[in-house]
């Protein structure tokens, strides 16, 4: 409250870290955004703690913690926020509700001020460093005053329009006599809000840090919670983004139940009750010669209404102001239509209630006439294609300017038309896309809401002309990768010729593209590294600054022939396998393009008729001829080629392929268990390289498709299939194979896969009054589960079987949840796959544990500080697991029963605990209650 008594309308909340008005003063800041029209909360700092380089993540999760309090007491809706720049200084803004906070992201200055190497407020304030950066870079305090101003600027930017007396700020206590064991950011924080409220009048509040755990508790009942809801609401962002917490690791619990503050109350008169904000924001902008547009910010809520002034320019100055106008509550515009042309206006607004006027806006102006007309207007020449526009602007309030263009129409200009427009202080355009050798007018005016202003002079120039045509062009082949160019230079200002060649494209030119450029004065070229008997185009150009000439005539030329290549000789056939022949000859040339190998079959020991099989390569000496057939005699001839045509043939040579290997006969399949089947046969081969097998699906009693699934080596005779499904026929056929191709098949054989084996030795040992462990033998190697079954006993014998689990291959133990305490149970297991199931185990019966509740429970509590501790401790009884309970309520669930030790810190005042088996209540199953008290 003000010194009237009345809630603050602004109230700012000063800290240096994200937590600390939760901490120190979160039930009087909750308080303040239910009766303030606003509350601002500037974090000076990161709080960073020395991490903002190596883990920038830890101080962006405490602003987003920061924010999870702030929600936790305000309305549900969207933040926005933004950049806003402060006395020069660019600072994040986010607004919620009737909450602001700033985040100036200043180095954490550690507790005592050293900060971590980047500076600290401390360091700033004393001198120990010139400057402080903010750790994201977004701006640099060049000095502590420039802190301090940024801080009373910031204030009155969210305050605009409240008198001093309205306005309260919230901070750390800078007094060390009070505030002595405070962390450095804190006090140093509050040294700002002391430096820059000097001379304001503020309503000032004072708050103790960690030293208020020294002082008796003063908050109590809905206080305390809503301050306790703050710091947990910001604790639970922290622990879910950074895996940190305040709570029961700091003093957070003390410092809740405390709010230590002095207060320094202005001595200004506050407003009387009933006065509206004033308005702010007041801007005027002319629309034409005799309208000038005016908006402003309505920062009232109970207006009657808002007054409009105007008033004549006295020399750049306003003069007497007079009514001109009243609007409607929340109206935030007027358009005053009668103002004379070429005038220059001032105006202010206030707000008003039947109690009374606000103050007065800020004071705006504008001027009802046109821009000034810009002069000097230069054309240059810079190309056969552009010309350049330079003028002087002489208008202060233009929004731009609009460039016009005409012909020439016997030395004047023709009809302008506007080609562009420039923004406002731009005073140069280069106009291109031009003719070359013409003649161009233009001129230029200013523009503004109000209208246009006149005309600058006119200026003109012509574009230059580019150099004559090279004409005459000659092309005459040199050689197989030359040709020679001539032409003729008509140009007398040229600085060069450029050259450009296109391939044919059946008889004509294809796409030119340039190849060199000669200077000036060059009339020959010589294009070389050509293609031999390859027609190629050419054309020319001359060119200079002002741009290119027209083309040459086309012309072309091909390149010469070159002589066929010397034949190859020592041509050799050598069989590698049934299926293939390697040549090899002898490369007596050296300017082939590669070889062409030919082919004949054998006609009564001589070469029938050659045909073409291959090309390869220049300097390539070898082939080989495969998918050829075996045991078969094949003729070869070789020959050069390049662009002039083929050599000589070189020697006829043949050779004849190889024969396959002889068949395996006797395959015998044996299956082996459920996922495996073993193959064996007789080895017939002396030169096989290894055997394929093939596999086939039964089709109804015979063998469906075959196809490979495996090679063995020379000399293999056995084979194991594995991976095969359970209860399933499968076809087999062996041949064999080496260079020269397959050999025919063995004999056809099937078998057909086994089920699963039955495990054995089913053990059940009781583990407490609720928990059976059963254990098994796997005798399965293609088993894909296992079911266990459970029955009740009925007199001795197994009830009504029914599943309890379904466990994966190769799992030999299953644990019983669940059961009656004292109770006989019979159990069986049994292995499983898609081909079928083994037979249940022999059943194994078992009686659960009779249940023996936790007991014995002691507490012993004892303080370390001023933390409460109990540590309790209890005799297990039958039970694995145990929940502890804390006066009624469950605080821990499952735990391993170890018998303690479990530390707990309790709350002030008499606290019960409780060891029960887990899940369960009630005497039985629970130990005695006991009670501590602090």
């Amino acid at each position: 409250m003000n010194a009237g008594g009345v809630a603050f309308p602004v109230e700012f909340v000063v800290v240096a870290h994200q937590d600390d008005w939760q901490l120190f003063q979160g039930d009087r800041t909750a308080s303040a955004v239910q009766t303030a029209a606003k509350v601002v909360i500037a974090y000076v700092t990161a709080g960073d703690a020395g991490s903002a380089t190596v883990n920038p993540a830890f101080w962006q999760a405490r602003e987003v913690a920061s924010k999870a309090s702030v929600d936790s007491i305000t309305a549900v809706g969207d933040w926005a926020c933004a950049d806003a720049t402060v006395n020069g200084h660019v600072i994040l803004r986010c607004t919620k509700a009737n909450t602001v906070s700033y985040y100036m992201r200043l180095p954490d200055g550690n507790g005592e001020g050293q900060g971590y190497g980047a500076g600290s407020l401390a360091l700033l304030r004393s001198g120990g460093v010139s400057s402080l950066r903010a750790v994201n870079s977004s701006t640099t305090y060049t000095s502590w005053n420039d802190l301090v101003s940024t801080l009373g600027a910031l204030v009155a930017f969210e305050g605009a329009g409240e008198p001093a007396a309205n306005v309260a700020l919230h901070t750390q206590d800078w007094d060390l006599e009070l505030n002595g064991s405070d962390h450095s950011d804190h006090v140093t924080t509050g040294e700002l809000v002391r430096a820059a409220s000097a001379g304001h009048g503020w309503n000032l509040f004072w708050y103790i840090g960690y030293g208020n755990l020294y002082e008796p508790p003063n908050v109590s009942g809905a206080e305390l919670a809503t301050k306790w809801k703050l710091i947990v609401a910001y604790d639970d962002v922290m622990k879910d983004l950074m895996g940190e917490t305040i709570i029961g690791t700091s003093h957070a619990e003390e410092w809740s139940e405390r709010t230590i503050f002095r207060s320094e109350l202005s001595a200004l008169p506050p407003p009387p009750p009933g006065i509206p904000y004033a308005p702010t924001g007041l801007a005027a902008a002319a629309v034409n010669t005799t309208t000038i547009d005016l908006t402003w910010i309505d920062n009232a809520n109970d207006e009657d209404g808002f007054r409009i002034e105007r008033a004549p320019d006295a020399g750049g100055v306003a003069g007497t102001y007079a009514e001109i106008a009243a609007v409607a509550a929340n109206v935030a515009t007027y358009s005053d239509a009668s103002a004379a042309p070429d005038t220059r206006y001032w105006y202010r607004a206030l707000a008003y209630t039947a109690v009374g006027n606000s103050s007065y806006s800020n004071a705006a102006n504008a001027t009802t006439s046109p821009p000034a007309a810009p002069s000097a207007l230069l054309a240059t020449a810079v190309s056969t294609s552009r010309i350049d526009l330079v003028w002087t602007d002489n208008a202060a309030d233009e929004q731009g300017f609009r460039i016009e263009r005409a012909p020439d129409a016997g030395g004047v200009a023709g009809a302008y038309v506007e080609i562009a427009t420039v923004a406002a202080n731009v005073a140069t355009y280069s106009n291109t896309g031009l003719a070359g050798s013409t003649p161009y007018w233009y001129r230029v005016h200013a523009f503004n809401t109000v209208g246009s202003s006149a005309y600058s002079n006119e200026a003109n120039t012509s574009t230059p002309a580019p150099p004559i045509a090279p004409s005459a062009l000659v092309t005459t082949p040199f050689s197989t990768t030359r040709i020679d160019l001539a032409w003729a230079d008509n140009a007398s200002n040229e600085q060069g010729f450029r050259i450009e060649r296109a391939p044919d494209a059946g008889g004509v030119a294809g796409t030119y593209a340039q190849i060199a450029s000669v200077g000036a004065n060059v009339r020959t070229y010589s294009n070389t590294g050509l293609t031999a008997a390859t027609r190629y185009w050419y054309r020319v150009r001359a060119y200079n600054t002002l741009g290119n000439s027209a083309y040459s005539n086309d012309a072309n030329a091909t390149t010469l022939l070159p002589p066929p290549p010397i034949a190859p000789t020592a041509l050799l056939a050598t069989a590698v396998s049934g299926v293939r022949i390697d040549l090899a000859w002898t490369d007596n040339a050296t300017d082939e393009q590669g070889y062409r190998l030919e082919r004949a079959p054998d006609a009564g020991g001589v070469a029938g008729a050659y045909t073409q099989i291959a090309s390869v390569s220049a300097n390539v000496r070898t082939y080989s001829n495969t998918g050829l057939v075996a045991s078969t005699r094949f003729w070869y001839r070789v020959r050069a080629y390049n662009a002039a045509g083929n050599s000589a043939y070189s020697n006829e040579t043949s050779a004849t392929t190889l024969p396959p290997p002889a068949a395996p006969s006797a395959l015998l399949a044996t299956p082996v268990s459920g996922t495996r089947i073993d193959l064996a046969w007789t080895d017939n081969a002396t030169d096989e390289q290894g055997f394929r097998v093939e596999r086939a699906p039964d089709a109804g009693g015979v063998a469906g498709t075959y196809a490979q699934i495996t090679s063995v080596g020379v000399n293999v005779r056995t084979y194991s299939n594995t991976g095969l499904t359970n209860g399933t026929v499968y076809w087999y056929r062996v041949r064999a194979y080496n260079a020269s191709g397959n050999s025919a098949y063995s004999n056809q054989t099937s078998a057909r896969t086994l089920a699963p084996a039955t495990p054995t030795n089913l053990q059940a040992a009781p583990v407490s009054a609720a928990v059976v462990d059963l254990t098994w033998v796997d005798n399965a190697v293609d088993e894909t589960a296992y079911r266990v079954q459970r029955a009740p006993d009925a007199g001795g014998v197994p009830g009504s079987y029914s599943t309890v689990a379904t466990l994966g291959a190769n799992v030999t133990t299953y644990r019983s949840t669940g059961l009656a305490a004292a109770t006989w149970y019979w159990f069986r297991v049994r292995a499983e796959n898609a081909s079928g199931n083994s037979p249940y185990t022999p059943p194994t019966s078992v009686a659960t544990l009779v249940l023996v509740a936790p007991n014995g429970l002691t507490a012993n509590a004892y303080l370390v500080g001023t933390q409460r501790n109990v540590d309790l401790t209890w005799t297990r009884g039958s039970e694995l697991t145990v929940d502890i309970y804390r006066n009624g309520t469950r605080i821990v669930s499952g735990r391993a029963n170890d018998g303690g030790t479990y530390n707990n810190k309790p709350p002030a005042g008499t606290t019960t605990f409780q060891v029960c088996a887990a899940g369960k209540t009630g005497a039985a199953n629970c130990s005695q209650i006991v009670t501590v008290t602090f």
